[in-house]
């Protein structure tokens, strides 16, 4: 999932589900979570969430998809460090 960057531009940004799926579909329109062996996009997004990338908030009926600021910190230092 490199297009993460391109979505979440800080830490602390937040995308509904349905926002993040059509994001998704603009970066590449042959974009489809039964690639990824999930029946549906919550299905897709419990996957990076269970491995500690993101967190899902759910408000209602809607579903919040937040990068992990632990891991946007980790990312953050690596991309500085020379290679």
């Amino acid at each position: 999932m490199r297009a993460r960057s391109r979505s979440w531009p800080t830490a602390k940004s937040r995308r509904r589900s349905g926002l993040l799926k059509s994001t998704l579909l603009q970066l590449d329109s042959t974009f489809s979570e039964r690639n990824y062996g999930a029946s549906s996009f919550l299905d897709f997004a419990e996957k990076p969430a269970q491995a500690g990338l993101v967190q899902l908030k759910t408000s209602g009926r809607s579903v919040m998809v937040e990068l992990n600021p632990d891991f946007a910190e980790g990312e953050a230092l690596a991309r500085r460090r020379p290679t």
